[in-house]
């Protein structure tokens, strides 16, 4: 059996390492009473592996369809490497996925020589290693290097398949079929009144299978606007109904989600795509928003509270927090205290007991974390990502592409304005989704220049 130049291993090696795989998982069941919950993740992860190796397009699409599903239930299973050292199944997960993400990129390294803002990301991973040097939580910082690795090779390794094929779908519908099971979660949340409890005014936020409101949030944000795009450029009637079904629903979710800086990033997309595409709809989306507004007594309380924050608002203690965080980075500015350790550093200044842990400022947070020089560079691989986006929209002729480009571009920049009072960047999902778009769209970019220097 043949099989595509792109695969990293044959039919018949990937069923031997099946068949193997599946012995070593049965024997070790067998002799160390393993539980039938480990049992099925390594079989899960032997699966997944194996598709990946003989089809990596495949591969990257279990990725993206399964992590979104697994943010919540990931503490309830956990490997422990050594005493201090314990991963649970989302970390366990990003492990394997960087070293299938490395494997295909090692084989495909010269796809990878033109890829846009690679170098500022290779600093920003440089810095990010050479914070473990000082780290003062190394077992954090290793997590955090894992996470943030993990990231660039999802973005690579999407430009990679992209661009072969000249065909974003892969991705898009991968993120598209991964927000099945979060939103059935949320529905039966918003249908049993289960959601997140606890925030003045709401009784129940929507977090569906993550571990909370703000990153399902985004997730969200992120499925909305590929919806959108695959809606208005489906040409089947009935997979636009659907798709329309989808968007609406994911409306639903993301108003009873109460997180009102993913609200003004969603706003942001909607109004810079209706701009550009529609002016006429914009008015609409104005009108519509204002009669929500009115309707929903928790939307005039969540909103209300941006302009006119009560004493104990999260308004108020966001501004508070940024305090604290950026008096623990004056005292480090140049080296910071190691890459994923803003938790410890809280816990470190502040006491176990001063609440929220998460600094909520995705910039401030590298500035902790990483010194003023890690600052810089996130900051510059961000603005040349923006720059990069923009440049290439503006010059792009070909209608489907720039119009994928136009709705990448406005997800970027609404998500980077939820960054700023969000932890973004801590939510691999997130991440995972946002760098694949750009990697696709950077994709589509580069091949088509391609095609036009041949013609």
């Amino acid at each position: 059996m043949s099989y595509s130049n792109t695969s990293l291993i044959s039919s018949r090696t990937a069923s031997v390492f099946l068949v193997g795989g599946l012995f070593i998982i049965l024997i070790l069941g067998l002799f160390t009473g393993e539980s039938m919950l480990l049992s099925a993740v390594l079989i899960f992860g032997l699966i997944l592996a194996i598709i990946f190796l003989y089809n990596p397009k495949w591969g990257i699409f279990l990725i993206l369809l399964v992590r979104s599903s697994i943010d919540k239930f990931s503490e309830q299973f956990t490997i422990n490497f050594g005493e201090n050292l314990n991963y649970n199944a989302a970390a366990v997960f990003g492990i394997l996925v960087v070293f299938l993400l490395s494997l295909y990129l090692i084989k495909n390294k010269r796809e990878i020589r033109d890829l846009p803002i690679k170098k500022l990301w290779l600093l920003f991973l440089g810095i990010s290693l050479l914070s473990i040097v000082i780290s003062i939580d190394k077992t954090s910082s290793a997590y955090g290097i894992i996470k943030i690795i993990s990231i660039f090779l999802i973005f690579s390794s999407v430009y990679v398949i992209v661009k072969r094929e000249n065909n974003p779908n892969t991705v898009l519908y991968a993120i598209i079929f991964s927000s099945l099971v979060p939103f059935l979660f949320a529905t039966y949340q918003l249908i049993t009144g289960s959601g997140l409890g606890g925030t003045e005014g709401v009784e129940s936020r929507l977090f569906g299978t993550f571990s909370h409101p703000n990153p399902f949030a985004s997730f969200v944000l992120i499925t909305l606007s590929i919806t959108l795009f695959l809606m208005l450029k489906a040409k089947d009637h009935q997979k636009k109904w659907l798709l329309g079904i989808l968007f609406f629903w994911g409306i639903i979710i993301l108003e009873q989600t109460y997180a009102r800086g993913a609200w003004l990033a969603f706003l942001i997309f909607l109004f810079i795509i209706t701009f550009k595409k529609s002016p006429r709809v914009l008015l609409g989306i104005i009108i519509a928003s204002v009669m929500l507004f009115f309707i929903s007594t928790s939307i005039q309380e969540r909103v209300q509270d941006i302009y006119n924050p009560p004493a104990d608002s999260s308004v108020r203690w966001r501004f508070e927090q940024w305090n604290r965080i950026y008096s623990a980075y004056v005292k480090k500015p140049l080296t910071g205290y190691g890459i994923g350790t803003e938790t410890v550093v809280h816990e470190n200044e502040f006491g176990p007991n001063a609440g929220n842990q998460y600094t909520h400022n995705d910039f401030l947070r590298i500035a902790l974390e990483t010194g003023i020089f890690g600052f810089l560079i996130y900051f510059m691989l961000l603005f040349f990502t923006f720059i990069k986006l923009f440049r290439s929209y503006i010059k792009e002729k070909n209608p489907y592409l720039k119009d994928f480009g136009l709705f990448a571009l406005t997800l970027y920049i609404g998500l980077l304005s939820y960054s700023l009072t969000n932890n973004n960047l801590n939510e691999t999902v997130t991440q995972w989704l946002m760098w694949g778009i750009i990697g696709a769209v950077f994709a589509l970019y580069s091949a088509n220049k391609e095609t036009k220097r041949d013609n």
